[in-house]
């Protein structure tokens, strides 16, 4: 799968080796459940920048018990764990399927970004405001959804 067989359980397993190549830390992808693909090429987030549930751990990678040892098991190595985070935009589905931010008011209007949502890399209200790679882009602006990515 495009998961590449990784999980947190094996990445636990590691640990000793990432150190031996000389690593203090481990930055690894976002943890939440993810949206399907808009494609057969791209079928899932399994790189974890399709967001669709923020309260959802994305068990493709174990669970959360198995994600909380492997930050453990770096702490008591003296290592450093990183989590990334998508505070820019949900994954590719209608917001009515992203949990938290399920209402068209949690996002950018796209209106003035068409055709299609897309954008210029010369124009920034559309770098501001449109779909880049045709993403739903969020409103930090509104106030529940700065509320949601800060908790």
């Amino acid at each position: 799968n495009k998961y590449c067989g990784g999980n947190w359980a094996g990445s636990t397993y590691m640990l000793d080796y990432v150190q031996e190549l000389g690593f203090d830390s481990v930055w690894f992808s976002p943890h939440i459940a993810q949206t399907k693909g808009p494609t057969w090429e791209y079928p899932d987030g399994y790189h974890g920048y399709w967001p669709q549930d923020l309260w959802r751990i994305n068990d493709n990678f174990g669970s959360m018990r198995a994600l909380q040892s492997f930050v453990d098991a770096m702490h008591a190595k003296g290592m450093w764990a990183m989590l990334d985070i998508v505070p820019n935009h949900s994954g590719f589905d209608s917001p009515e399927n992203i949990a938290v931010f399920n209402s068209s008011d949690y996002y950018h209007d796209c209106a003035p970004c068409q055709p299609g949502c897309g954008y210029s890399n010369q124009n920034p209200m559309q770098i501001e405001h449109c779909r880049l790679s045709n993403l739903p882009d969020l409103d930090q602006r509104n106030q529940y959804v700065t509320t949601q990515l800060l908790d």
